[in-house]
Formats: structure tokens, sequence, C-alpha cells
């Protein structure tokens, strides 16, 4: 894991080599001290990846609904949703994940608005802009997948955001965690096709600035 950190720092310029060791042996010592292993890894701010947009697409869930225009998904809330797909800017062959890109409710209206720019997004998938952000992966309560028991997940986690959080609105328990999952994902909860896509990855209420 410290050589997954190390190896994507790159050093330019005149600056002298002992300077620059010095350097990476303390960037090991630091990551050493913060990931003792994936049950810890939300405790590190420091995030060097880069993720790019590989799709913008509707759920592949078949008990999606889909809204009349064919063009977006439909919560049971009745919030429209679309699913994106991102990859490893520096491995765009490696795995990908998904995350949700959804309408939010407005505080004072009440409405379902929309708190990503869509155009801004597609524009930066064509364009191969890169997000700062990683694809984390840490242990959670066990859960069920094609009828086999998972204890690990892996989410897109942006820079601006926290793992646990992430997590959390994706109905994963990490280990270790002592907050509640929100009520959708609580036991006795329904699990309809929207909470199924959320389970893939929370919702993204920020993702290109302006």
């Amino acid at each position: 894991m410290v050589e997954h950190y190390t190896n994507s720092i790159e050093v330019s310029g005149s600056i002298p080599l002992i300077v620059t060791n010095l350097f990476t042996d303390w960037l090991n010592r630091f990551i050493s001290n913060h990931i003792k292993s994936t049950k810890s890894i939300k405790s590190l701010k420091l995030i060097i990846m880069t993720l790019k947009i590989k799709s913008i697409h509707l759920s592949n869930n078949p008990n999606a609904q889909v809204h009349s225009t064919g063009k977006f998904n439909v919560m049971k809330d009745g919030r429209l949703y679309l699913m994106a797909t991102f990859a490893d800017a520096q491995n765009p062959f490696g795995p990908t994940r998904q995350r949700m890109l959804s309408q939010q409710f407005n505080a004072t209206t009440k409405l379902p608005e929309w708190r990503v720019d869509l155009k801004e997004i597609e524009a930066a998938m064509i364009a191969g802009v890169e997000l700062p952000g990683d694809i984390v992966t840490m242990e959670v309560a066990p859960y069920i997948v094609n009828e086999n028991t998972a204890t690990s997940y892996s989410s897109v986690v942006f820079k601006h955001e926290t793992a646990e959080s992430v997590f959390l609105n994706s109905g994963h328990m990490p280990v270790g965690c002592t907050r509640q999952l929100p009520p959708r994902f609580r036991t006795g909860s329904p699990i309809t096709a929207d909470v199924q896509d959320q389970q893939q990855g929370a919702p993204v209420d920020e993702l290109v600035k302006k």
C-alpha cells in the first residue's frame, strides 16, 4: 500500500536527491502510521490518485424505474438519477466502480433539483478530465452478493469526501464505525431498485466544480 502512494508522486525540477529521499522516507512513515489495515483508511486525508469518468448511463438493474423520457431512472420518492462509472486515470483497464448521480431535495422548496451539472460532467468525461479521488476498499459488516456473503466493499471516494460517509450512504457499515446507517438501509426497510443502485455507490452531491 505504501508503494501504491509513493509511486504516484512525481518530483520535478532540480530538487537534491537527499531531499527527495528524506521526503519519501517521511511519506512512508506517515502512511505506515495511518494505514494499519483497510479499517483505518478513512483517517487518511491525503489522496493522490485521480479518476476518470468512463460512462454515464441508466441503471443496469432490470427492476429500476425509467423516466418517461427514457433518459433517467426514477427513485421511489420521485427524484431522477443516473449511474456514472469511474476508473483509475493511471490504469484505465483496471477495475471500475459506479457512483449514483441523483437529484436532491431543496431545503426551502422541498422540490428535487440537480446539485451536479450533468452537462458539465458529460463534457468532463469527453475531455478526459481527471478528478482527485480514489477507489477505496474497506472491511464492512457482512452482506449478501449473489447468495454469497461478502465482508469487504469498494467505492469511489472523492477528495472532498470521507470514506466512512460514502460507505454509510451506500448502505455498508465499515468495521469499527459507531454511526448508524441511513434509515433506507436499516433492517425492515424495503430494498427497492433505487436502494440497490445506491448500494453500488452513494449519490454524488458535488463533482465537477465550476
